[in-house]
């Protein structure tokens, strides 16, 4: 089983929240986790993949570029109060009157497609050492929640990110076995004990 969480920057602590309620805290530079996904994805392609990075990577350039039509789900959520908490995410979701988007909206995300881009042409270093990771450091560092409140991730943090290979927690249910993800997801684990605790029931 590959893992590629998030992980906490080597800087937290266990009471770096204290005090702070949960909108102060959950938008804050202070919650940003160290990013494993992009490095998971490139992983798992280069060891059992059919595609390189490029290719799997394409069809989204495609679609930030080119743009789409938005549901009136995505629409709903552009009304958030957080889609207007920076500037950068603002100038996406929301329009140039400060408004949401309406249904129906071609939203098209050019930074995102030259994010992306650079990440095809370049590969995962790009985003865990270079332009990408400064300027996740720069501006997780950004914005507060509180004294001493503002993120943590430095690029160290970035660049020692690492994928793990654990053995799976495995299970039974039934005439079944079943493989999932060991701790410290706890996720695979809860599976399992909720499926032994129904096994009893027909």
């Amino acid at each position: 089983i590959m893992e590629s969480r998030e992980k906490a920057p080597a800087a937290a602590t266990p009471d770096m929240f204290q005090g702070l309620g949960f909108p102060a805290a959950s938008t804050s530079g202070l919650s940003v986790g160290v990013p494993g996904t992009l490095l998971g994805v490139a992983t798992a392609l280069e060891n059992w993949g059919t595609i390189s990075l490029a290719e799997a990577i394409e069809p989204a350039i495609k679609l930030a570029e080119d743009g789409f039509e938005i549901n009136r789900f995505l629409s709903g959520d552009t009304a958030s109060s957080r889609t207007a908490l920076q500037p950068e995410t603002a100038a996406v979701f929301r329009l140039p009157n400060g408004d949401p988007l309406p249904e129906g909206f071609l939203l098209k995300q050019p930074d995102l497609a030259n994010t992306l881009r650079l990440i095809a042409e370049q590969g995962p270093d790009v985003f865990y050492r270079g332009k990408i990771a400064e300027a996740i450091v720069e501006v997780q560092k950004r914005t507060q929640a509180g004294p001493g409140g503002v993120g943590r991730m430095t690029l160290d943090d970035l660049d020692q990110y690492d994928v793990r290979i654990r053995e799976p927690i495995v299970g039974d249910y039934r005439e079944y076995t079943l493989k999932s993800m060991s701790p410290p997801s706890s996720g695979g684990l809860t599976v399992i004990q909720m499926l032994k605790m129904l096994e009893r029931f027909p």
